[in-house]
């Protein structure tokens, strides 16, 4: 796979509108790309993120914003279900 970074950013913001995890925006993007290989790495190291056989680094793309709309997407679930429990009770 040919490093594109226009698409790579096109594919994230898709995966992203969902995604709430990094395994969630792994799946994602394997189908996108239909490959077999997808590791979003944010630990204590430099975060980067591997399509395929092509490392992505911080570099190419802001992988900390990534991390941030994962938290919001998780957020965002969190509320709506307090809010339709809220409406059980």
């Amino acid at each position: 796979m040919r490093q594109n970074i226009s698409l790579i950013h096109e594919q994230l913001n898709i995966a992203l509108k969902h995604a709430k995890n990094d395994k969630e925006l792994e799946n994602s993007l394997k189908q996108s790309f239909k490959v077999e290989y997808v590791k979003f790495s944010y630990g204590s190291k430099e975060p980067y993120l591997i399509i395929a056989d092509r490392k992505i680094t911080q570099e190419n793309l802001d992988l900390l914003a990534i991390i941030k709309k994962l938290k919001e997407n998780r957020e965002k679930e969190a509320q709506q279900i307090k809010a339709q429990q809220n409406k059980k009770a």
